[in-house]
């Protein structure tokens, strides 16, 4: 009913939300889509935002400022259409509702897209421990070294992503190398697996120092090629630095970037 004294309805309870949850204040508003109840969403949406989790503890993927931003405007669009419909008591609710709803999901997909963009990039650093196997042979005036190179790989630092600092992989390659005149060539696709049998495949290449030698090595490339499981699209580069040590051993100290394509 109006009141008599201004001619509007009196405020409904419904609309004061003294949950102390944004979550569960988000919960209470299934069943109104109005345009005042969007604005609502909006502020709970930029409260929860900026704390980064709400106070129960639950997260909401997808909520940022682009987002944000693009809900806002939705909102003032349904409140102008609900506007021009006339008076509160005679608008279409039922039109209004179903518009405000698609327009809604229409930019929390958009909204967590963008987020799982903004977060498909990163850098780790790593260091790896080795075993090798080499042969030598002498062709043709030229020296080749090839052979397999067993150990392990940990990541050190990392700003995210599927390299999680304290994450160990089993790492094996495959290295070829010969030196010419023209200088020394060294390759070695290698395979890192981790604890959940994800693969991520890598390509080394490095054309200074030496090989096998202790106390010997030097610095190269490493190209990631992506792989299985959670390294499915990744790629990237390393600068990484070679160690050789006593009874067949190497260190490798590596500081990548990457993205998934």
């Amino acid at each position: 009913a109006r009141s008599r004294s201004t001619g509007r309805r009196p405020a409904s309870r419904s609309r004061t939300h003294s949950c102390s949850s944004p979550a569960r204040s988000l919960a209470s508003m299934d069943a109104d889509w109005s345009p005042p109840r969007l604005l609502s969403i909006v502020r709970l949406l930029s409260s929860v935002s900026m704390a980064g989790r709400g106070r129960s503890g639950v997260m909401l993927p997808g909520v940022t400022p682009l987002s944000l931003r693009a809900l806002t405007s939705l909102a003032i669009i349904a409140r102008h259409e609900g506007r021009a419909a006339g008076p509160p008591w005679r608008r279409n609710y039922m039109s209004l509702r179903k518009t405000t709803i698609a327009a809604l999901a229409a930019a929390v997909v958009v909204a967590a897209a963008s987020t799982a963009t903004a977060q498909e990039s990163g850098s780790y650093r790593s260091v790896s421990s080795y075993l090798h196997g080499y042969v030598t042979i002498e062709h043709d005036g030229e020296t080749y070294v090839g052979g397999p190179l067993k150990g392990t790989m940990t990541v050190i630092e990392s700003s995210g992503g599927p390299f999680v600092v304290g994450a160990n992989t089993v790492s094996e390659c495959l290295v070829f190398s010969r030196n010419r005149a023209d200088g020394l060539l060294i390759e070695a696709p290698c395979v890192f697996t981790d604890a959940d049998q994800d693969m991520l495949h890598t390509y080394a290449i490095r054309k200074e120092g030496t090989l096998a030698a202790v106390g010997g090595g030097g610095e190269g490339t490493w190209e990631l090629w992506g792989g299985t499981g959670k390294y499915a699209g990744i790629k990237g580069s390393c600068a990484y630095r070679t160690e050789y040590l006593k009874g067949d051993r190497l260190v490798v100290h590596s500081d990548c970037t990457w993205s998934r394509s």
